[in-house]
């Protein structure tokens, strides 16, 4: 009756250490909150949940990137409030978090990659399976660009040696 659930890879950050975006659901009504699990002795142990703005009920499957100057961003899906993505950050490596800001547009299971050129990708899913991108480090953020038809994907990316993004 207390879930705990997993949709994004653990990040490494610069500093070694390893950051594992999970969330908590509750059922009837549906609530969700995210966090995040913190290693630094490379995963032999990790820290307690680290909650993502403990006032906000609806946001789950987070994921997390570390952008220049040490920041880390987290966005999370929404699932009341018109399926409005959320985001949130934090200064100190994951342990503390801003109150979360609603993004503007509708997306599930979020998947980050900062480029080696600093741009911000931000793939999901709803509609279809579809990609955001911040020339700002998640100031601002594009237009949807609609990837594939597919509803139901998790998506992920990687960028190749030559630059190209495999998404």
């Amino acid at each position: 009756n207390d879930h705990w659930g997993c949709s994004s890879p653990i990040r490494v950050l610069p500093d070694g250490k390893l950051l594992m975006p999970v969330y908590r659901e509750l059922l009837d009504p549906l609530r969700n909150w995210s966090a995040m699990i913190i290693s630094e002795d490379g995963g032999k142990t990790w820290s307690r949940p680290h909650m993502v703005d403990p006032d906000n009920d609806d946001n789950d499957e987070p994921d997390v990137v570390a952008l220049p100057g040490g920041e880390l961003l987290c966005v999370m899906r929404a699932n009341v409030q018109g399926n409005t993505m959320w985001s949130s950050t934090s200064r100190d490596g994951g342990r503390t978090w801003s109150r979360s800001q609603a993004l503007g547009f509708p997306g599930h299971c979020p998947y980050l990659l900062l480029t080696s050129r600093n741009i911000l990708l931000l793939g999901h899913r709803l509609p279809g399976t579809s990609l955001h991108y911040s020339l700002d480090l998640g100031k601002t953020w594009s237009e949807n660009v609609l990837m594939d038809q597919v509803s139901g994907a998790y998506p992920s990316m990687v960028e190749m040696p030559d630059g190209r993004i495999l998404f």
